[in-house]
């Protein structure tokens, strides 16, 4: 294949603008091209720093679209047995995660050791509330509190004597009541989300308690986008057929 013509398209037709031949020229040196530098931007672009016969190109690639900030929501929670463990699932996706909490009940209290009877002899309204007090003797401590009652007193408490001091064992209750309302349930709450390092794992801390959770969320950065497409090339044709062209200024190079 050989170069028979150059043309360029003037909006209207192909114009040669290939010259007669002339003598054959000496052999030229060979030309050199080197890459320069590389940077990112916001347009494709090549510049030549060098010189026609030692091209030196500079290359300014453009950035990819950012990448996709990921988002978090908290989905369902769930109490679960006393003792188990806590859990947390993602039913979303890597970038668009749904955190479904189970918290455990809290256990379930030591059972106490069994109390050593008592024999409820009125009420206090003076300190001692008897002289001769014998051991399992209980007042109730009267209203207003006795002065020399046991520190921290108040009116209702039991006072027993144990054979050689008078203890307080707290309020006496009545008859057990109707049940109350249901209580509270556990509670989670969201704290700080920070974005972490892109490729580095997904965290979550309870900064709270069991009951009252709040969780500190670290979500790693998305990877870098792809590089976005080059820009267009200019538009020359090698071809021994007559192109169409695209705009003025457009080159053929007829060959044979």
């Amino acid at each position: 294949m050989s170069l028979a013509d150059v043309r360029i398209w003037d909006g209207t037709a192909w114009v040669s603008i290939r010259g007669p031949a002339g003598p054959t020229g000496p052999d030229g040196a060979a030309a050199t091209v080197t890459v320069g530098t590389t940077t990112a931007g916001d347009h494709a672009a090549v510049v030549n720093s060098g010189t026609t016969a030692a091209a030196v190109l500079d290359f300014t690639l453009p950035r990819g679209p950012a990448g996709t900030t990921p988002t978090i929501a908290v989905g369902a929670v769930t109490t679960g047995a006393a003792g188990s463990a806590a859990a947390v699932t993602n039913a979303g996706t890597a970038t668009a995660a749904v955190f479904n909490f189970t918290i455990p009940a809290g256990a379930k209290g030591d059972k106490g050791d069994a109390g050593s009877g008592v024999t409820i002899r009125g009420t206090a309204t003076s300190w001692p509330p008897t002289a001769t007090p014998a051991a399992g003797d209980m007042y109730l401590v009267g209203d207003p509190v006795p002065v020399g009652a046991p520190a921290g007193s108040q009116p209702g408490d039991g006072v027993v004597w144990d054979g050689a001091a008078w203890l307080n064992v707290g309020p006496i209750r009545g008859p057990t009541g109707p049940a109350g309302a249901a209580g509270t349930s556990a509670s989670v709450t969201v704290g700080t989300v920070t974005t972490g390092a892109a490729g580095s794992s997904a965290t979550v801390t309870n900064a709270g308690t069991t009951a009252a959770a709040v969780f500190n969320f670290t979500i790693p950065r998305g990877d870098k986008g792809d590089a976005g497409a080059a820009g267009a090339n200019a538009e020359v044709y090698q071809q021994p057929t007559q192109p169409t062209p695209q705009r003025v200024g457009a080159l053929w190079l007829v060959t044979t």
